[in-house]
């Protein structure tokens, strides 16, 4: 049996605005060990504040995730669950 790495991620909610790029980013300096995960739609001026910036930021891309098990999400600024490969009934969430 292949055991894959444990991963953390942060999400946000789909449509991202320039609220949900900062809880991602904030997030992501209380939570090092966590990956702060783009959601796959993000608002036409957040694209491209991010595309400029892309070197600066932590961010990933959804497909870009290491392989591995999600094992806990942690949730900013939104109200649902935005699913990244990886994830399953075992991961746990975590709303800030």
């Amino acid at each position: 049996m292949t055991r894959h790495t444990e991963l953390e991620v942060i999400l946000s909610h789909e449509h991202a605005d320039f609220d949900a790029l900062a809880s991602l980013l904030g997030a992501a300096l209380l939570y090092p060990q966590a990956l702060p995960v783009l959601p796959r739609r993000i608002n036409s001026n957040v694209r491209a504040f991010v595309d400029e910036y892309q070197n600066e930021l932590p961010f990933y891309q959804p497909q870009d995730l290491p392989r591995g098990h999600v094992q806990r999400a942690i949730l900013v600024d939104t109200d649902g669950v935005n699913l990244v490969k990886g994830m399953d009934d075992e991961t746990t969430y975590f709303v800030i």
